[in-house]
């Protein structure tokens, strides 16, 4: 099943609430749901259904608790995962039933989850949203993927938000032969606007990931670009963020405001998060990006793009 051949039909969707990657990549398909006569319910917390509302102001909020998770600051990302795993575990459980009563108060025809392991039901045709149907791990980890794909296996089916061919995402996002997986091409919230005609803006910073690793991004950018005259969009959580340099911040509250200062770039530099990679797919525009540190999704996009970008 492919996104467009849904119609008319009553959707429950819902994103993850580990960064807002997971809410930009929804919004091409929340959009194309509504323009093909379906009505679409979204699932989330208030902050997530604001950034929404902005680029689809017909959806029908629901509000719903994310999946509780603290980034510490000096560990991995994979092992501050595991410690808290029991809890995640919890509350997978929990909403699972919230999922079930979703669908029987609002006579829901499909689920569709962005990397919410809980979010399914088993009334009702539930689809898993993801580019990382392989998890980038050493060798030793096999259980985390084995965890991982029996996980997403609940599904009824995998939606893979990459190009087959272009294959963006690297191994990430390669077929498995025991889901059913179709991919549904690159996501980017880009994707509803006309394509890019001005790239006098300059060069525009985009400052994401955990607070304490984003202040750390901002400051070496900062040094890197002190005698130029830059833009940089910063989270609301570093709205205490000051430079004395030529570097002009912006929050990003606004996302429609910043995205034409994206959309009006000559060079873009940011993390290297895969729903930015895809909206710099789309947009074709010079860029330069960085892994947050922990975070092997990141650190193994950003070496693919390296050995990428040379051929």
């Amino acid at each position: 099943m492919l996104p467009s051949d849904i119609r008319a039909k009553r959707i429950l969707l819902s994103p993850l609430n580990w960064g807002m990657g997971h809410v930009a990549r929804c919004i091409p398909l929340i959009d194309l749901f509504l323009k093909n006569d379906n009505t679409v319910f979204v699932a989330g917390d208030q902050i997530q259904l604001n950034i929404l509302k902005q680029y689809c102001p017909e959806i029908i909020e629901l509000k719903h608790d994310g999946y509780p998770f603290e980034f510490a600051e000096h560990t991995d990302f994979r092992w501050s995962l595991l410690k808290q795993l029991p809890q995640l575990t919890q509350r997978w459980k929990r909403e699972r039933n919230e999922v079930e009563r979703f669908c029987s108060d609002y006579q829901i025809d499909l689920v569709i989850s962005d990397h919410r392991y809980g979010f399914r039901s088993n009334s009702t045709h539930s689809i898993f949203l993801t580019h990382q149907v392989h998890l980038p791990l050493r060798w030793y980890e096999g259980l985390a993927q084995r965890l991982h794909s029996n996980w997403i296996r609940r599904f009824n089916e995998v939606w893979i938000a990459d190009d087959k061919q272009l294959n963006y995402a690297g191994k990430l996002s390669r077929s498995d032969k025991t889901l059913l997986t179709t991919h549904v091409g690159i996501l980017s919230r880009f994707q509803l606007y006309p394509e890019r005609t001005n790239a006098s803006g300059g060069t525009v910073i985009i400052v994401s990931g955990p607070k304490a690793f984003a202040m750390k991004f901002a400051r070496e950018q900062e040094r890197f670009f002190a005698n130029q005259e830059v833009t940089m969009i910063i989270s609301t959580e570093l709205s205490e963020l000051k430079f004395e340099s030529n570097i002009k911040i912006i929050p990003a509250s606004d996302w429609k405001y910043c995205d034409q200062l994206i959309l009006n770039a000559s060079k873009i530099v940011s993390r290297s998060g895969y729903s930015t990679l895809m909206d710099l797919v789309h947009l074709k525009i010079p860029f330069s990006i960085t892994p947050t540190p922990g975070q092997s999704e990141q650190e193994y996009l950003f070496n693919y793009w390296r050995e990428r970008m040379k051929e």
